[in-house]
């Protein structure tokens, strides 16, 4: 998922350690956690934001298994429905911040209330 695990993967026990009580650094582990996201291709490629990197099921896969996992749940991505599931039900995208509201909405005049009707996030289901 990250520049840092090309060659080495991460651990969780290395995500741990980071301070999250901070703003988050332009480079680094915590930019890129942040700033990473999914893609239908396998592997990784080029940011579209010049941060992060976008990343394959198979790196998904990777980091499960190098950290004995059965499912990533990540935030900080727009998602209509308020989540979606990728990755053949191994990545879970919640979309965490009701409030935002980005330039797309803005600039068509809509109104920011995105998930008015999603108010909590009870349980994962197994899709597999």
């Amino acid at each position: 998922m990250f520049r840092q695990s090309l060659l080495n993967p991460i651990q969780l026990s290395v995500i741990r350690a980071i301070d999250w009580f901070c703003e988050p650094p332009e480079e680094g582990l915590m930019c890129e956690i942040l700033w990473s996201g999914p893609q239908p291709n396998p592997g990784r490629g080029p940011s579209k934001r010049g941060v992060g990197l976008p990343f394959g099921g198979d790196v998904t896969k990777r980091l499960l298994k190098d950290n004995n996992l059965d499912l990533v749940v990540r935030s900080h991505e727009v998602k209509d429905e308020g989540y979606e599931i990728e990755h053949d039900g191994k990545l879970m995208t919640v979309f965490s911040a009701p409030n935002y509201c980005d330039q797309e909405r803005r600039e068509k005049n809509h109104q920011c209330d995105l998930l008015e009707t999603l108010l909590e996030f009870v349980e994962v289901v197994d899709l597999s």
